[in-house]
Protein backbone atom coordinates (compact mmCIF):
# COMPACT_ATOMS: atom_id res chain seq x y z
CA UNK A 1 0.00 0.00 0.00
CA UNK A 2 1.17 3.52 -0.89
CA UNK A 3 2.32 5.49 2.20
CA UNK A 4 0.03 8.47 2.84
CA UNK A 5 0.89 12.20 2.22
CA UNK A 6 2.09 13.50 6.22
CA UNK A 7 1.82 17.21 6.99
CA UNK A 8 3.62 18.31 9.84
CA UNK A 9 1.75 21.74 10.98
CA UNK A 10 3.09 23.58 13.98
CA UNK A 11 2.86 26.98 14.90
CA UNK A 12 3.20 28.23 18.76
CA UNK A 13 0.27 28.18 20.83
CA UNK A 14 -2.09 31.02 20.09
CA UNK A 15 -1.69 30.91 16.57
CA UNK A 16 -4.69 29.64 15.59
CA UNK A 17 -3.07 26.60 13.92
CA UNK A 18 -5.51 24.07 14.91
CA UNK A 19 -8.43 26.05 14.28
CA UNK A 20 -6.83 27.09 10.67
CA UNK A 21 -6.69 23.52 9.72
CA UNK A 22 -10.27 22.98 11.00
CA UNK A 23 -11.18 25.27 9.12
CA UNK A 24 -9.31 24.10 6.30
CA UNK A 25 -11.67 20.59 6.19
CA UNK A 26 -14.24 22.01 5.79
CA UNK A 27 -12.93 22.89 2.48
CA UNK A 28 -11.89 19.12 1.26
CA UNK A 29 -14.43 18.11 -1.10
CA UNK A 30 -17.00 15.70 0.40
CA UNK A 31 -16.15 12.21 -1.94
CA UNK A 32 -11.97 13.30 -0.42
CA UNK A 33 -12.88 13.56 3.43
CA UNK A 34 -12.79 10.03 4.06
CA UNK A 35 -9.23 9.97 2.62
CA UNK A 36 -7.64 12.86 5.38
CA UNK A 37 -7.03 12.50 8.76
CA UNK A 38 -6.30 15.73 10.98
CA UNK A 39 -4.37 14.75 14.46
CA UNK A 40 -4.08 17.02 17.04
CA UNK A 41 -0.50 15.80 18.83
CA UNK A 42 -1.57 16.81 22.27
CA UNK A 43 -4.78 15.35 21.92
CA UNK A 44 -3.48 11.59 21.20
CA UNK A 45 -0.80 12.41 24.18
CA UNK A 46 -3.56 12.88 26.57
CA UNK A 47 -5.78 9.62 25.39
CA UNK A 48 -2.52 7.52 25.89
CA UNK A 49 -2.06 9.00 28.94
CA UNK A 50 -5.45 8.21 30.43
CA UNK A 51 -5.31 5.10 29.20
CA UNK A 52 -2.01 4.16 31.24
CA UNK A 53 -2.95 5.54 34.35
CA UNK A 54 -0.87 8.84 33.97
CA UNK A 55 -2.57 11.74 35.34
CA UNK A 56 -2.09 14.77 33.07
CA UNK A 57 -5.10 16.95 31.48
CA UNK A 58 -4.86 19.86 28.84
CA UNK A 59 -3.80 22.72 32.07
CA UNK A 60 -0.97 19.72 33.45
CA UNK A 61 0.98 18.19 30.74
CA UNK A 62 3.61 20.89 30.13
CA UNK A 63 4.57 19.77 33.56
CA UNK A 64 4.82 16.42 33.57
CA UNK A 65 8.55 15.40 33.28
CA UNK A 66 10.13 16.07 30.47
CA UNK A 67 10.62 11.76 29.73
CA UNK A 68 7.37 11.42 30.25
CA UNK A 69 6.19 14.04 27.45
CA UNK A 70 8.55 12.23 25.31
CA UNK A 71 7.40 8.90 25.94
CA UNK A 72 3.72 9.85 25.19
CA UNK A 73 4.78 12.01 22.05
CA UNK A 74 6.81 8.53 20.50
CA UNK A 75 3.62 6.41 21.41
CA UNK A 76 1.26 9.36 19.43
CA UNK A 77 3.77 9.61 16.51
CA UNK A 78 3.22 5.79 16.44
CA UNK A 79 -0.39 5.75 16.79
CA UNK A 80 -0.12 8.30 13.81
CA UNK A 81 1.69 5.92 11.24
CA UNK A 82 -0.94 3.31 12.02
CA UNK A 83 -3.63 5.12 10.98
CA UNK A 84 -1.86 6.75 8.18
CA UNK A 85 -2.22 3.33 6.44
CA UNK A 86 -6.16 3.86 5.45
CA UNK A 87 -5.47 7.34 4.42
CA UNK A 88 -3.98 9.14 1.47
CA UNK A 89 -3.37 12.49 3.53
CA UNK A 90 -2.40 12.70 7.26
CA UNK A 91 -1.64 16.32 8.53
CA UNK A 92 -0.29 16.33 12.23
CA UNK A 93 -0.93 19.79 14.34
CA UNK A 94 1.50 20.85 17.12
CA UNK A 95 3.39 23.29 18.46
CA UNK A 96 6.97 22.54 17.48
CA UNK A 97 8.08 24.76 21.31
CA UNK A 98 6.47 26.00 24.16
CA UNK A 99 7.46 28.47 26.78
CA UNK A 100 5.84 27.31 30.16
CA UNK A 101 6.27 29.10 33.11
CA UNK A 102 8.69 31.03 31.72
CA UNK A 103 11.28 28.36 30.37
CA UNK A 104 11.72 26.84 26.71
CA UNK A 105 10.46 23.35 26.02
CA UNK A 106 10.14 21.22 23.18
CA UNK A 107 7.06 20.41 21.59
CA UNK A 108 9.08 17.67 19.27
CA UNK A 109 12.19 16.11 19.30
CA UNK A 110 14.28 15.03 16.23
CA UNK A 111 13.18 11.62 16.51
CA UNK A 112 9.33 12.18 16.00
CA UNK A 113 10.21 14.20 13.11
CA UNK A 114 12.31 11.83 11.54
CA UNK A 115 9.62 8.82 12.16
CA UNK A 116 6.75 11.24 10.82
CA UNK A 117 9.10 11.92 8.07
CA UNK A 118 6.53 14.64 6.15
CA UNK A 119 6.40 15.46 3.11
CA UNK A 120 5.85 19.07 3.56
CA UNK A 121 6.00 21.55 6.66
CA UNK A 122 3.95 24.43 7.79
CA UNK A 123 3.85 26.79 10.28
CA UNK A 124 0.74 28.64 10.98
CA UNK A 125 1.49 32.20 12.21
CA UNK A 126 -0.01 35.54 13.29
CA UNK A 127 0.44 38.76 14.74
CA UNK A 128 1.65 39.26 18.40
CA UNK A 129 -1.03 40.95 19.83
CA UNK A 130 -3.69 38.94 18.29
CA UNK A 131 -1.66 35.89 19.67
CA UNK A 132 -1.54 37.06 23.45
CA UNK A 133 -5.45 38.06 23.30
CA UNK A 134 -6.42 34.27 21.99
CA UNK A 135 -3.97 32.97 24.98
CA UNK A 136 -5.22 34.84 27.26
CA UNK A 137 -8.51 33.43 26.48
CA UNK A 138 -7.51 29.60 26.96
CA UNK A 139 -7.55 28.34 29.70
CA UNK A 140 -4.34 25.99 29.63
CA UNK A 141 -2.84 29.63 29.47
CA UNK A 142 -4.54 31.26 32.44
CA UNK A 143 -2.44 32.90 34.75
CA UNK A 144 1.16 33.22 32.59
CA UNK A 145 1.15 36.11 31.26
CA UNK A 146 3.59 37.11 27.99
CA UNK A 147 4.80 40.50 26.88
CA UNK A 148 4.59 41.37 23.04
CA UNK A 149 8.51 40.94 22.68
CA UNK A 150 7.94 37.26 24.38
CA UNK A 151 5.58 36.17 21.89
CA UNK A 152 7.49 37.88 19.09
CA UNK A 153 10.61 35.79 20.20
CA UNK A 154 8.58 32.64 20.51
CA UNK A 155 7.45 32.92 17.12
CA UNK A 156 10.76 33.14 15.71
CA UNK A 157 11.77 30.29 17.84
CA UNK A 158 8.73 28.17 16.57
CA UNK A 159 9.24 28.86 12.99
CA UNK A 160 13.49 27.84 13.92
CA UNK A 161 12.90 24.87 14.71
CA UNK A 162 11.10 24.26 12.21
CA UNK A 163 14.14 24.85 9.80
CA UNK A 164 16.23 22.91 11.78
CA UNK A 165 14.57 19.85 11.38
CA UNK A 166 14.10 20.32 7.83
CA UNK A 167 17.87 21.59 7.45
CA UNK A 168 19.36 18.74 8.83
CA UNK A 169 16.86 15.85 7.88
CA UNK A 170 15.54 16.87 4.65
CA UNK A 171 18.21 19.17 2.75
CA UNK A 172 17.11 20.09 -0.11
CA UNK A 173 14.19 18.00 -0.28
CA UNK A 174 11.08 19.17 1.74
CA UNK A 175 9.60 23.06 1.55
CA UNK A 176 8.49 24.50 4.98
CA UNK A 177 5.59 27.45 4.19
CA UNK A 178 5.29 30.12 6.99
CA UNK A 179 1.24 30.80 6.74
CA UNK A 180 -0.11 33.41 7.87
CA UNK A 181 -3.43 32.97 10.16
CA UNK A 182 -5.14 35.74 8.32
CA UNK A 183 -5.10 33.58 4.63
CA UNK A 184 -8.51 32.09 3.36
CA UNK A 185 -8.87 28.76 4.47
CA UNK A 186 -8.84 27.93 0.38
CA UNK A 187 -5.39 28.83 0.06
CA UNK A 188 -3.90 26.47 2.87
CA UNK A 189 -6.03 23.92 1.04
CA UNK A 190 -4.68 24.57 -2.33
CA UNK A 191 -0.86 24.52 -0.37
CA UNK A 192 -1.34 20.93 1.18
CA UNK A 193 -3.12 19.70 -1.77
CA UNK A 194 -3.18 21.63 -5.19
CA UNK A 195 0.48 20.49 -5.22
CA UNK A 196 0.59 21.51 -9.16
CA UNK A 197 -0.04 24.96 -8.58
CA UNK A 198 3.00 27.13 -8.25
CA UNK A 199 3.41 29.06 -5.42
CA UNK A 200 3.67 33.03 -5.96
CA UNK A 201 5.01 35.62 -3.64
CA UNK A 202 2.44 38.45 -3.86
CA UNK A 203 5.06 41.86 -3.12
CA UNK A 204 3.50 45.49 -2.60
CA UNK A 205 4.10 48.43 -1.27
CA UNK A 206 2.12 48.14 2.29
CA UNK A 207 3.64 51.04 4.88
CA UNK A 208 2.13 54.39 2.66
CA UNK A 209 -0.38 52.64 0.79
CA UNK A 210 -3.84 53.58 0.64
CA UNK A 211 -7.02 51.79 1.30
CA UNK A 212 -7.92 52.23 -2.18
CA UNK A 213 -4.37 51.19 -3.43
CA UNK A 214 -5.13 48.23 -1.14
CA UNK A 215 -8.33 47.41 -2.49
CA UNK A 216 -6.71 46.85 -5.83
CA UNK A 217 -3.89 44.74 -4.67
CA UNK A 218 -6.76 42.27 -3.03
CA UNK A 219 -8.83 42.36 -6.20
CA UNK A 220 -5.43 41.28 -8.66
CA UNK A 221 -4.64 38.64 -5.51
CA UNK A 222 -8.21 37.18 -5.74
CA UNK A 223 -7.99 36.50 -9.15
CA UNK A 224 -4.51 34.80 -9.09
CA UNK A 225 -5.74 32.76 -6.80
CA UNK A 226 -7.77 30.86 -8.33
CA UNK A 227 -4.68 29.37 -10.82
CA UNK A 228 -1.88 30.14 -8.03
CA UNK A 229 -1.18 29.53 -4.35
CA UNK A 230 -0.89 33.31 -3.76
CA UNK A 231 0.97 34.62 -0.34
CA UNK A 232 -0.25 37.80 0.92
CA UNK A 233 2.49 39.65 3.19
CA UNK A 234 -0.35 41.93 4.37
CA UNK A 235 -2.17 39.24 6.13
CA UNK A 236 0.60 39.80 9.06
CA UNK A 237 0.03 43.31 10.53
CA UNK A 238 2.41 43.59 13.01
CA UNK A 239 3.19 46.93 11.64
CA UNK A 240 0.17 48.51 12.14
CA UNK A 241 0.81 48.63 16.14
CA UNK A 242 4.34 49.65 15.30
CA UNK A 243 3.23 52.63 13.19
CA UNK A 244 0.51 53.83 16.60
CA UNK A 245 4.18 54.60 18.28
CA UNK A 246 3.64 57.89 15.86
CA UNK A 247 0.58 59.09 17.00
CA UNK A 248 0.38 58.51 20.94
CA UNK A 249 -1.88 60.01 23.24
CA UNK A 250 -1.39 60.85 26.53
CA UNK A 251 -1.81 57.71 28.38
CA UNK A 252 1.33 56.36 26.36
CA UNK A 253 -1.25 53.27 24.64
CA UNK A 254 -1.69 52.47 21.42
CA UNK A 255 -5.76 51.83 20.13
CA UNK A 256 -5.76 50.67 17.08
CA UNK A 257 -8.82 48.67 14.90
CA UNK A 258 -7.97 46.10 12.76
CA UNK A 259 -9.97 44.28 9.99
CA UNK A 260 -9.39 40.66 9.42
CA UNK A 261 -11.37 38.70 6.83
CA UNK A 262 -13.13 37.32 10.06
CA UNK A 263 -14.00 40.95 11.24
CA UNK A 264 -13.16 44.04 13.09
CA UNK A 265 -11.29 43.43 16.50
CA UNK A 266 -10.04 46.44 18.50
CA UNK A 267 -6.87 46.43 20.67
CA UNK A 268 -5.33 49.00 23.60
CA UNK A 269 -1.80 48.14 24.58
CA UNK A 270 0.74 50.12 26.38
CA UNK A 271 3.11 52.00 23.87
CA UNK A 272 6.31 51.18 25.88
CA UNK A 273 5.60 47.71 25.75
CA UNK A 274 5.31 48.13 22.01
CA UNK A 275 8.30 49.85 21.66
CA UNK A 276 10.08 47.15 23.41
CA UNK A 277 8.79 44.53 20.98
CA UNK A 278 9.03 47.29 17.79
CA UNK A 279 13.20 45.76 16.98
CA UNK A 280 12.08 42.47 17.02
CA UNK A 281 8.79 42.73 15.17
CA UNK A 282 10.56 45.16 12.71
CA UNK A 283 13.29 42.23 12.11
CA UNK A 284 10.73 39.99 11.57
CA UNK A 285 9.09 41.54 8.72
CA UNK A 286 12.05 41.02 6.60
CA UNK A 287 13.10 37.69 7.49
CA UNK A 288 9.63 36.67 7.65
CA UNK A 289 9.36 37.94 3.61
CA UNK A 290 12.15 36.64 2.82
CA UNK A 291 11.76 33.01 3.53
CA UNK A 292 8.32 33.49 1.63
CA UNK A 293 9.81 34.36 -1.09
CA UNK A 294 12.54 31.65 -0.82
CA UNK A 295 9.38 29.27 -0.73
CA UNK A 296 7.67 30.79 -3.73
CA UNK A 297 8.39 29.45 -7.05
CA UNK A 298 6.93 33.03 -9.00
CA UNK A 299 7.94 36.31 -7.36
CA UNK A 300 5.55 38.76 -8.69
CA UNK A 301 6.17 42.69 -7.89
CA UNK A 302 3.13 45.46 -7.81
CA UNK A 303 4.43 49.00 -8.65
CA UNK A 304 1.83 51.42 -9.60
CA UNK A 305 3.51 54.27 -8.22
CA UNK A 306 6.41 56.54 -9.92
CA UNK A 307 8.20 56.23 -6.05
CA UNK A 308 9.31 52.62 -5.76
CA UNK A 309 8.67 50.87 -2.10
CA UNK A 310 11.99 50.01 -0.45
CA UNK A 311 10.35 46.49 0.64
CA UNK A 312 9.37 45.67 -2.88
CA UNK A 313 12.96 46.33 -4.01
CA UNK A 314 14.24 44.29 -1.82
CA UNK A 315 12.35 41.43 -2.30
CA UNK A 316 12.37 41.79 -6.08
CA UNK A 317 16.28 41.58 -5.31
CA UNK A 318 15.95 38.47 -3.26
CA UNK A 319 13.67 36.65 -5.46
CA UNK A 320 16.16 37.51 -8.49
CA UNK A 321 19.49 36.53 -6.73
CA UNK A 322 17.70 33.46 -5.74
CA UNK A 323 16.98 31.98 -9.02
CA UNK A 324 12.90 32.88 -9.30
CA UNK A 325 11.06 34.35 -12.15
CA UNK A 326 10.28 38.15 -11.12
CA UNK A 327 7.47 39.72 -13.31
CA UNK A 328 6.86 43.43 -12.39
CA UNK A 329 4.08 45.71 -13.15
CA UNK A 330 5.23 49.48 -13.20
CA UNK A 331 4.11 52.01 -15.85
CA UNK A 332 6.64 54.38 -15.00
CA UNK A 333 10.38 54.66 -16.63
CA UNK A 334 12.23 51.93 -14.61
CA UNK A 335 15.45 52.27 -13.47
CA UNK A 336 18.08 50.55 -14.99
CA UNK A 337 18.73 48.36 -11.92
CA UNK A 338 14.94 47.71 -11.39
CA UNK A 339 14.97 46.25 -15.27
CA UNK A 340 17.95 43.83 -14.32
CA UNK A 341 16.36 42.30 -11.15
CA UNK A 342 13.10 41.57 -13.30
CA UNK A 343 12.90 38.92 -15.96
CA UNK A 344 9.89 40.78 -17.74
CA UNK A 345 8.84 44.06 -16.66
CA UNK A 346 5.18 45.35 -17.60
CA UNK A 347 4.12 49.11 -18.32
CA UNK A 348 0.28 47.67 -18.85
CA UNK A 349 -1.43 46.52 -15.96
CA UNK A 350 -4.01 44.40 -18.26
CA UNK A 351 -0.98 43.33 -19.79
CA UNK A 352 0.79 42.02 -16.72
CA UNK A 353 -2.19 40.21 -15.42
CA UNK A 354 -2.98 38.09 -18.58
CA UNK A 355 0.65 37.01 -18.87
CA UNK A 356 0.20 36.07 -15.47
CA UNK A 357 -3.02 34.07 -16.31
CA UNK A 358 -1.32 32.14 -19.02
CA UNK A 359 1.61 31.81 -17.48
CA UNK A 360 0.03 29.63 -14.74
Amino acid sequence: MERARIILCTGAPGSGRHACLEEMMHVVPADKKNEVKLFRLRDLMLELAQERGISATEETILDLPEETRRVLRGWSVEKILVEAQSAKVCIVSTPASFIWKKRPIRGLEFADVQKLNPELFLTIIDDVFRVRRTLRNERQWQGQEFTLEDIAEWRQREIEAVQDFVRIYFPQTRRHYLFARDHPPDVLYDLIFSTHKKKVYFSYGITHADEKALERVKALISKLRDHYVVFDPLTIKDHLLVEGLKELSGDRRIRITISYRTGKETFDEPADEVEEASKVMDTQIVTRDYQMVDNSDIVVAYLPGVELATGVICEIVRGYTYGKPVYTYHPHEASPFLAYHCTKLFTDENEFVQFLLRAA
